[in-house]
């Protein structure tokens, strides 16, 4: 689930597949960062949407005591 996460957007789809076939949305890396995590780190939505879905930890906290929400990175608009 960490390494479907981490490249980006597109990767809701094979979330949701591992997700179903059992793959557990929460585990941890080294760092204490889930997949929910590292996908808000690379400010890919579709994957956050997808870890949600399936019953990510939103108040999870790292080694540094962050939150999936405290990594959320996100696209500048323009126009605003």
């Amino acid at each position: 689930m960490l390494a479907a996460a981490a490249p980006g957007d597109c990767s809701g789809p094979l979330i949701r597949a591992l997700a179903a076939a059992g793959a557990p949305v929460d585990t941890a890396n080294p760092d204490g960062d889930t997949a929910l995590m590292l996908a808000a780190r690379a400010g890919a939505l579709g994957a956050c949407r997808a870890l949600v879905e399936m019953g990510a930890d939103l108040l999870h906290r790292n080694l540094k005591n962050r939150t999936p929400a405290s990594l959320l990175k996100l696209e500048p608009q323009v126009g605003f």
